[in-house]
């Protein structure tokens, strides 16, 4: 008797599906040829009746729960699994851009502590105040610290971004290196950098609303620089469209993560209060505190990539 069986290269992924479910079902209770004789004989084709047997023998593993790539906790994972692997050269590269800065406060701590001292109610000593400030820090010295510390501040960012994305794809670095890989992105972040705070305080003087919507749009623009090699304009543009739809979650992410990292560091912070060295610790936590925050806002960047569907980082 001529049998309805469909050719053997004709397979249906919903026709498999009924064979593996009725062999499933039936199998306790039926020899397995028998049941597949009684699948071929209902029409079914020997590759599918096949395939649904495969199935049944080698059945496919379970599909993993999706994650959240902008949750909380997959935020701060991420952030220290990454830390723990690039601390001491992010910490490196952040603490270049805190020398010139100690140093001034070092050399300069007695007056500070003299300015601090006097009462700024009385107009004569806020006069004297003027006085200790302009004989002692306008000098050559402290000056060219002070120039040093505002290019250092710029380029240690730009670097810190840079470093960061390059370490992420797997690329070997040093201090010298990340800053090298940096200079091409300064200007362009530098332009941002200016944009950008034009922009948050126009807003600010407004109604302050506008300033802290601005805040939270262009948040990611530094590595819409160094990643994207966006200008200055682009830039900012590329992270409002990033940020466009999610605003109050990644503001409010970014406020969670700059308070855990408050919590954190309170009891460290007490060291800057340490006479001379103060100033020290005080940089060195600084420091380690803008290295946990640009992690930080670099996995809510790939979060927001992936979410949007621009893919992983990349070379």
């Amino acid at each position: 008797m001529q049998t309805m069986a469909k050719k053997a290269e004709d397979i249906d992924p919903q026709r498999v599906a009924y064979c593996e479910n009725y062999l499933c079902n039936s199998m306790a209770a039926y020899p397995m040829e028998d049941l597949k004789s009684a699948l071929l004989a209902g029409g079914y084709s020997e590759a599918e009746v096949k395939q649904a047997e495969k199935n049944i023998k080698n059945p496919a593993p379970p599909v993993s729960r999706l994650v959240d790539p902008l949750d909380i906790s997959c935020l701060l994972t991420n952030t220290w699994n990454f830390l723990k692997t690039h601390i001491v050269l992010l910490f490196s590269i952040q603490f270049v851009v805190a020398v010139p800065s100690i140093l001034l406060q070092m050399l300069n701590q007695e007056s500070l502590t003299e300015i601090s001292r006097i009462n700024e109610n009385d107009p004569d000593l806020v006069l004297e105040q003027f006085r200790i400030f302009f004989t002692t820090f306008l000098n050559p010295l402290n000056v060219s610290l002070v120039l040093l510390t505002i290019v250092l501040a710029v380029l240690g960012v730009v670097a810190l971004y840079r470093a960061i994305v390059d370490l992420d794809q797997g690329e070997s670095l040093d201090i010298q290196k990340a800053y090298k890989n940096a200079m091409p992105f300064v200007l362009p972040y530098l332009g941002a950098s200016i944009l950008y705070g034009l922009a948050v305080i126009f807003g600010m003087i407004l109604l302050i609303v506008p300033g802290i919507i601005f805040l939270g749009w262009f948040m990611l623009f530094g590595f819409t620089v160094v990643y994207e090699k966006k200008g200055a304009v682009e830039s900012l543009s590329r992270s409002k469209e990033l940020i466009k739809g999610n605003w109050w979650g990644i503001v409010g992410r970014y406020l969670l993560g700059s308070i855990i990292l408050g919590v954190v560091a309170a009891l460290p912070n007490l060291l800057s209060y340490v006479p001379f060295f103060g100033p020290i610790f005080q940089g060195a936590i600084q420091s380690i505190g803008s290295v946990f925050m640009t992690v930080y806002l670099y996995n809510i960047y790939k979060g927001l990539r992936v979410i949007k569907g621009l893919g992983k980082i990349s070379n």
